[in-house]
């Protein structure tokens, strides 16, 4: 379990002005590019440069508005140690999926797992399911109140919760100056598990 001073207060670090700066320039270089991939089919003038930038510039104050930026710092190390865990883990998990297409001796018992999130609600828990859901045989369903997340996994009977809370211990690593996003799950009763499909 991951704890700070920032988790107590329950609130995340402001980022500073030069970070909502630097927020809004990314956003508005990737909307112009993709504003750009859109628009060169059949060439490009001033004129419509000139709307593209304003366009992009719109959309990226509007994301502003919508995903505020967090004074986040992520671990190089860990995103390291993070990017190789998945890649190892959807790589197992991808070849354990065609054995079970491909040889009818291997049982698929399909269900639901329920996984209690250290993540608070937000764009990081957001970011952590949605990498979950490019790992074969997982795929996240639905939420269970504030805190549970459902997956539909090929087995069941698999330790499939206890690799999620695995990859989940790995992801708040990366998180490593924005841990106030993290809540205190000791207390908590453990998710209770639906019914196999």
């Amino acid at each position: 379990m991951v704890r700070s001073r920032a988790t107590d207060r329950g609130s995340s670090r402001a980022p500073s002005p030069a970070q909502t700066l630097a927020a809004w320039s990314w956003r508005f270089a990737c909307c112009f590019a993709f504003w750009l991939v859109l628009a060169t089919r059949g060439g490009l003038a001033l004129p419509d440069i000139l709307a593209g930038a304003i366009a992009a510039g719109v959309g990226a104050w509007t994301s502003l508005a919508l995903i505020p930026p967090v004074a986040t710092r992520v671990g190089a190390v860990a995103t390291v140690r993070f990017a190789i865990r998945t890649a190892g883990a959807s790589v197992v998990a991808g070849v354990d999926v065609a054995i079970r297409a491909l040889d009818p001796r291997r049982s698929v018992k399909p269900g639901f797992v329920s996984h209690r999130s250290m993540l608070r609600p937000g764009l990081e828990r957001e970011s952590f399911v949605a990498v979950t859901a490019l790992l074969p045989g997982t795929l996240p369903v639905a939420r269970l109140g504030d805190d549970v997340v459902q997956y539909h996994c090929l087995d069941s009977e698999a330790p499939v919760e206890r690799s999620i809370a695995a990859d989940e211990r790995s992801f708040v690593a990366l998180l490593r100056d924005s841990v106030a996003v993290v809540t205190d799950v000791r207390r908590r009763p453990p998710a209770e598990e639906p019914p196999p499909c």
